[in-house]
């Protein structure tokens, strides 16, 4: 939980407002912002309602109920014709009712309303799994297929056993997402696989990541009797970029009946659209005597915040311990409020080698930006911790650890939040976050490396990318903190023709 702010004290030097260069380039190519005033304003919903319409790998929700989730909402009921009419200028969320279900001739309306930014709240199943066409006499539904949520970026569903779930958690940093596991019960989750990138950065190159269309969030997981979640039942999709840009996605991929306030609650949740807080270090390992700096950046794709917004900045050390706070203004730039700050300690003092957790969280009038929050961190050089890894050798059958046959139980990884692109994106939290889990699983030794792409780590003339050097830093000291040694790869396939 990301601890309460205490304005009290806020020290801090704003550094060069990061506006100019916040907007990734491939963004401009897709949308223009269209000029909005966030508000609290009446959601505008368009409810399905087709009568006789089958629920498919849910349970059917009571009509009082659902009404009653809806109470205060601007609600229209559509039926297949009705769907016609759906037009983001006309309605914020689309919400789907019949679980895996939807009708078959609504598809192009559902689509064209989602490609243009609106929002979709789908309760029960997996998404657009079985489309239903009418005969003239009745309601037909038909196999199970991938073919419509492809189109969507959803690759594949696969049904994971949940009826013995020992708890059910929600996102902490999410104040809304409290009232989602209020009595809930579910006995299947739907997990999904998701394929948010189109085209690649570097066409030429096999294994090439590309431009991040989209970024997803559990807003429930679900717990065995392990420290680890067993599956995401309800989960938030952002579209940040490409064709479905300024929508936001919230699926519950269960079996099972959220209460009403849970509805709501994903309703309200969706209607706020796509947006994405994002804090990062301009430097994810700092060396002794240089002053740590954080960047923080608002995305609201297909909207331009209309109110002013601030941030409160708190630095943490490994013993929790509050060592440095800001608090500063944000600047906008179309769909983009950002800017950069330095942390610097009451005292003045340096800080001392080790990890530290950064907290932004934002301030405004808009009741829809106020609270949203977020954690980064960063390392300040840590030698002594890099030079004591145990050492490797072999004999004629084992490879060795300080002498000790070391049987390898690895995995690759490269960050759970901006996968390929982690040491350009860095975020030690993450880093140091992913690596507990993995030593808590039984991860002995983890396979990384820079895949592809090679010119945004060095330039033609020689000259490396600094932040990706210090990212390495980081990401080598956060292994060594857990003690998972690292085999660094330098090619997804074939090296380039230098």
């Amino acid at each position: 939980m990301s601890p309460v702010v205490d304005r009290r004290g806020f020290i801090g030097s704003l550094g060069a407002a990061a506006v100019a260069g916040a907007v990734p380039r491939p963004l401009k190519a897709f949308f223009e912002p269209r000029p909005t005033t966030q508000t609290a304003r009446t959601a505008r919903v368009a409810l399905l309602t087709l009568d006789g319409f089958p629920t498919i790998d849910s349970t059917e929700l009571d009509a009082q109920e659902l009404q009653t989730a809806l109470d205060g909402l601007e609600v229209a009921r559509l039926d297949v014709a009705g769907l016609t009419r759906l037009a983001p200028e006309d309605f914020d969320v689309l919400v789907n009712p019949y679980g895996s279900a939807f009708p078959k001739d609504g598809w192009p309306h559902i689509q064209a309303f989602l490609a243009g930014g609106g929002a979709w709240v789908n309760l029960g199943g997996a998404p657009l799994v079985v489309p239903v066409g009418h005969d003239g006499v009745g309601w037909r539904p038909e196999v199970n297929q991938t073919a419509y949520h492809k189109a969507l970026g959803i690759t594949q569903s696969f049904a994971v056993d949940i009826a013995g779930a020992e708890r059910y958690e929600v996102d902490p940093s999410i104040t809304e997402s409290a009232p989602l596991v209020d009595g809930l019960q579910a006995d299947i989750a739907w997990e999904l696989y998701y394929r948010f990138t189109r085209e690649k950065e570097y066409p030429e190159e096999d294994g090439s990541d590309g431009p991040r269309e989209a970024v997803v969030v559990p807003l429930v997981s679900v717990y065995g009797d392990g420290e680890q979640p067993i599956a995401a039942p309800i989960v938030r999709i952002d579209r940040l970029l490409g064709p479905y840009a300024g929508g936001r996605w919230v699926l519950a991929n269960l079996r099972g009946a959220p209460s009403p306030e849970a509805i709501r609650a994903l309703v309200d949740h969706a209607a706020l659209g796509a947006r994405q807080l994002v804090a990062t270090p301009t430097f994810a390992c700092f060396r002794d005597g240089e002053t740590p700096a954080i960047s923080v950046s608002l995305k609201t794709p297909n909207r331009q915040n209309a109110t002013a917004v601030s941030c409160a900045l708190e630095a943490f050390d490994a013993h929790n311990d509050l060592i440095a706070s800001a608090s500063f203004p944000l600047q906008t730039s179309g769909f983009v409020t950002a800017a950069t700050v330095d942390l610097r300690t009451r005292s003045g003092a340096r800080l001392d080698p080790g990890l530290y957790r950064v907290e932004a969280s934002l301030l405004s009038d808009d009741p829809t930006v106020a609270g949203m929050r977020t954690t980064t961190g960063f390392w300040i050089h840590d030698a002594a911790l890099l030079a004591g890894g145990g050492r490797f050798t072999t004999d004629r059958h084992s490879l060795l650890r300080d002498g000790v046959p070391f049987v390898v139980t690895g995995t690759s990884y490269m960050a759970s939040d901006v996968h390929r692109r982690f040491l350009l994106e860095p975020n030690p939290h993450v880093f140091d976050q992913d690596f507990a889990a993995m030593k808590r699983a039984g991860i002995n030794m983890v396979r990384t490396g820079i895949w592809t792409g090679w010119k945004n780590y060095m330039s033609e003339d020689g000259t490396p990318n600094e932040v990706a050097l210090r990212a390495l830093d980081a990401f080598m000291l956060a292994s060594r903190k857990h003690d998972i040694p690292v085999i660094f790869s330098f090619f997804a396939f074939l090296p380039e023709m230098w």
